[in-house]
């Protein structure tokens, strides 16, 4: 290990140096849940951010210096840099995982010619949708929901996936009728049982569910 010139002292400092970047990568797949990466990929990105946070961090505190005429030279070392690292490193996963999200995120992908979902599958993308969003269901067996999002599964790595309905609706396709299913509040669909799913007009919705906000 000394040979190596590695001591507790200095893994002690790799460990805390590479903690943001490792940290911030987590956060982020967990809000854009993604197929997994390999370890190799995920260092590779936990040292590269840990970087940019450590350079944001130097940067704020020279600035901190200039306007407060301190000498941040004595500070940047202690828990309070430590902090601030922490704190930029959560801040910036969180804006990234919503600029992702967003419709801007998609439009950047036009420019460079990029049509499909980067993150994950279609069917995370597809039901990245408001509160109390309104579909109808499918199902391969003939039968049809309707009903308001409740949850879905959202991990990329599970084969399957499920997808749970509130107050749902038979819906009969020949007579495009609705019809209450009053004893049940919950319906819970795998998804290798869905043929198709559709998001429904908000005059359907409203139609369906007049006290809901849509």
């Amino acid at each position: 290990m000394d040979a190596l010139s590695f001591n507790p002292d200095n893994l002690q400092n790799i460990v805390f140096f590479l903690l943001p970047g490792l940290l911030a990568t987590s956060l982020f797949f967990h809000q854009i849940p993604d197929r997994k990466k390999s370890d190799f990929i995920l260092i590779i990105l936990g040292v590269f951010l840990s970087y940019i946070f450590t350079t944001i961090t130097q940067w704020l505190f020279t600035l901190i210096n200039i306007i407060t005429h301190l000498n941040t030279h004595l500070v940047d070392r202690t828990i309070y840099f430590s902090i601030t690292r922490f704190f930029i490193a959560i801040a910036l996963s969180i804006l990234m995982a919503k600029f992702v999200k967003s419709k801007y995120f998609f439009k950047l992908n036009k420019i460079f010619g990029i049509s499909y979902y980067p993150f994950g599958r279609v069917w995370n993308s597809f039901f990245n949708i408001p509160p109390n969003t309104v579909i109808k269901v499918f199902l391969v067996d003939g039968i049809s929901y309707v009903g308001i999002v409740k949850s879905t599964s959202y991990d990329p790595n599970d084969d399957i996936q499920e997808l749970e309905l509130w107050w749902p609706y038979y819906y009969d396709k020949s007579t495009a009728k609705a019809i209450l299913i009053k004893e049940t509040e919950t319906v819970l669909i795998e998804g290798h049982a869905i043929f198709c799913v559709e998001k429904v007009t908000k005059n359907m919705a409203k139609e369906l569910y007049p006290k809901l906000s849509v």
